[in-house]
């Protein structure tokens, strides 16, 4: 399992999430997500097998896990 924070510089501007100045992660600019959450599901070969996105329940992601066997 993998966590991405979405911004970078949170802290440097006292987590205030309106400051002109938050800035995204690079991950999250390269991946091109314009929202959050999102949970990618990947393969033990490393492909992107699913993906979640906005909210999910524990039967959600229960059953994306379960995709991956």
């Amino acid at each position: 399992m993998i966590h991405l924070e979405v911004y970078a510089n949170a802290a440097d501007v006292g987590g205030n999430y309106n400051d002109p100045n938050l800035e995204l992660a690079q991950p999250v600019k390269d991946l091109g997500l314009t929202f959050e959450p999102s949970l990618f599901l990947v393969g033990a070969d490393g492909v992107i097998a699913d993906r979640i996105d906005n909210l999910f329940d524990a039967t959600e992601l229960r059953a994306g896990l379960e995709s991956l066997r």
